[in-house]
């Protein structure tokens, strides 16, 4: 029986993407190596009508004819199925864009990689599932990869969480010194600020390597106290990196690597040789692939104050197991491993690594 993701890549008829951000922008690429024909882009935005995304019209679902075949690449919680039914339109599905782009990018081989991937690591992902904290992280850990390996948006609905990173069960409220990874423009960092209320007893690092990005959030804390910002990779070492070419870099900022002939020159640098010996209390990171080699660069922080860890794991799915076995080799008697979904896509599956003897709680 064939997936969503094969059956869109099997679709020859045109079709309509409904929704008009990233992930959908990101869906319409993918169609294109897939040779699918998408004509353009459905939005119940009155104003976006008549614009153009990725050289498509953008149009509102009467204009349209009830017989187009439509691919939802929005968050199923706005119910557009129910809109669309109502409208007599019956030729929909949900995909996620995201794995649309893996598929399309290796080849249509995604699933027998997948596969192999997967089977090859068996035992270390029964490790990590018998060494969650909770049933919910359990859940959580088990539907991510039905979901990868079968494409069930389904189950990614029932375990989305908010509040990403903090404000959440298990750190309800992020306090004294943080470290966030991967800063974007700042909106992490808004969100602490919103929590904190008038506490000014708080340190932030913020690291951001995209020039862009780092300008916009340095704009937005410049005139606030106790915020240092970083146009800098974290990694596991000082060195100078660059952008890999990425369909989403001016976006994201794509992922850094050692090995590109992009002349981009970025500064790269380990969280202990830039905080140094301050306590941390909690370190935060997404950052395009790169947690594993900046945990490693974060080692003597790790062991020396045992913060509160919310770090990436979707990005590869090798990171699902990676990441928490690297957490517990570092420090195996004082972390409990957790894991959360915070997206409605295939993205943001974060591990957290919580001090038994608790850092916020």
């Amino acid at each position: 029986m064939k997936n969503t993701i094969e059956v869109v890549s099997s679709i020859r008829e045109e079709v309509y993407i409904y929704g008009t951000g990233l992930a959908a922008q990101m869906g319409c690429r993918a169609l294109e190596r897939l040779s699918v024909n998408c004509i353009g882009f459905i939005d119940a935005d009155e104003e976006k009508w008549g614009h153009t995304l990725c050289g498509r019209e953008i149009k509102g679902l009467n204009q349209t004819l009830p017989e187009q075949q439509i691919l939802i690449m929005a968050n199923p919680k706005y119910e557009i199925h129910e809109r669309l039914n109502r409208a007599g339109y019956h030729k929909w599905m949900y995909v996620d864009a995201e794995i649309l782009r893996e598929y399309t990018q290796v080849g249509g081989g995604y699933f027998n990689l997948l596969d192999e991937i997967l089977k090859k690591n068996s035992r270390k992902i029964r490790h990590v599932y018998n060494m969650l904290a909770d049933e919910r992280s359990r859940v959580t850990f088990e539907y991510v990869f039905m979901h990868r390996m079968n494409h069930r948006l389904e189950l990614i609905s029932k375990i989305y969480e908010k509040n990403q990173y903090f404000g959440n069960d298990l750190i309800p409220k992020a306090e004294g010194s943080i470290v966030d990874c991967g800063a974007y423009t700042g909106d992490t960092l808004e969100r602490f600020l919103n929590q904190r209320g008038s506490c000014s007893n708080y340190q932030y690092y913020a690291f951001e390597a995209e020039k862009k990005n780092y300008d916009t959030l340095l704009n937005r804390s410049r005139d606030i106290l106790n915020v240092e910002v970083y146009n800098m990779a974290v990694w596991d070492k000082q060195g100078n990196l660059s952008f890999e070419g990425d369909e989403n870099t001016v976006k994201t900022g794509g992922r850094v690597t050692e090995n590109s002939n992009d002349a981009s020159n970025i500064n790269a640098d380990s969280l202990d040789n830039v905080i140094g010996d301050k306590e941390v209390n909690l370190i935060t990171m997404d950052i395009e692939g790169a947690e594993i080699r900046a945990l490693k660069g974060a080692e003597r922080i790790i062991k020396n104050w045992h913060p509160c860890l919310a770090v990436s794991a979707y990005h590869k799915v090798e990171h699902l197991w990676e990441i928490p076995l690297l957490i517990k080799e570092m420090n195996d008697d004082d972390y409990q491993i957790y894991f959360r979904h915070h997206r409605w896509n295939i993205a943001d599956t974060v591990c957290y690594a919580i001090p038994k003897k608790g850092n916020f709680k």
